[in-house]
């Protein structure tokens, strides 16, 4: 078997997927890291969660929910659509949950 050098790398289904999705996955990705900080810091120290913030959980999860919406709307994927259609019921099941109490 002979090996090219100057072959181009292929480049496998996970990365086209992200290539393609980046937009809305990305932010997605730092969102569940943001929204996870405290339970992984008391994983590390109990005391350490202590530390952060009451609003920065909640303010992860906004900003980040609009931003990925944001990214989820200029993606022409399949699953940006799915992104964008389950956001929206999450978004108007929450509002409606608000406006009940």
């Amino acid at each position: 078997m002979k090996f090219d050098m100057n072959a181009e790398p292929q480049s496998s289904g996970i990365d086209e997927y992200v290539s393609r999705n980046g937009k809305w996955l990305r932010p997605a990705a730092g969102t569940v890291l943001a929204i996870a900080a405290p339970v992984l810091m008391a994983s590390v120290d109990p005391r350490a969660a202590a530390f952060l913030p009451v609003w920065l959980v909640p303010a992860a999860g906004v900003l980040g929910c609009f931003v990925i919406g944001l990214g989820a709307s200029v993606t022409d994927t399949v699953s940006g659509a799915v992104v964008r259609i389950v956001g929206f019921g999450a978004a108007a099941g929450f509002l409606l949950a608000t406006l009940s109490r």
